[in-house]
């Protein structure tokens, strides 16, 4: 059930609340311990919504308070914004920056976050090793760079390949080398 309230401008305990049951708009109000209600139907309940805007109109002229004007980003907050790093999350390879007090030792150390405990500011990462094992809860943690994938071929793999494709075939070193480019552009 979705519903929407107002609570009284004069600081009072009364509360009006519109909520729906079935295909009936309800609006109820609860004022000094008495309660009223009354059940409109959905064409009722626009006419009654409407008469509450244009009343509103009456009062502050329908105007609408603007939204704060935002001055755009200039280039260095745009750039700032865009290369801040992602926030660490469980599986991420790290290196300890700063651990807790009784195990300083394992600062410098690169291990896997395991668990991430936004609730503690004082030992949010809770860090293991490529095995699983426990190492550390940890204050402060960098990011590892994930080493660029090494190429799944070596030009001169690609151009033994080349060269197997090309067996049987009229063809020259350039033909090879040509074919080997077209694999490495391909892999």
């Amino acid at each position: 059930m979705t519903e929407c309230s107002a609570h009284s401008a004069h600081g009072s305990d009364s509360v009006s609340r519109a909520y729906r049951i079935g295909s009936w708009l309800h609006v109820s109000t609860f004022e000094g311990g008495k309660y009223a209600s009354t059940a409109l139907t959905t064409d009722a309940a626009r006419t009654f919504a409407r008469g509450i805007l244009a009343l509103c109109d009456e009062i502050d002229g329908g105007e609408v308070r603007k939204a704060p004007v935002v001055e755009p980003l200039a280039d260095w907050e745009r750039e700032l914004i865009e290369s801040a790093p992602a926030p660490i999350k469980v599986g991420d390879r790290v290196d300890i920056v700063r651990a807790e007090a009784c195990s300083r030792h394992e600062e410098g150390r690169t291990g896997i976050v395991d668990e991430v405990d936004r609730d503690d500011p004082h030992l949010p990462y809770r860090i293991v090793d490529e095995a699983g094992d426990f190492i550390a809860w940890v204050k402060e943690v960098r990011k590892v760079d994930e080493p660029e994938p090494a190429p799944a071929f070596t030009f001169a793999t690609l151009v033994d390949e080349a060269k197997r494709l090309l067996a049987g075939t009229p063809h020259t070193a350039a033909d090879i080398i040509t074919l080997a480019r077209d694999l490495a552009d391909r892999a």
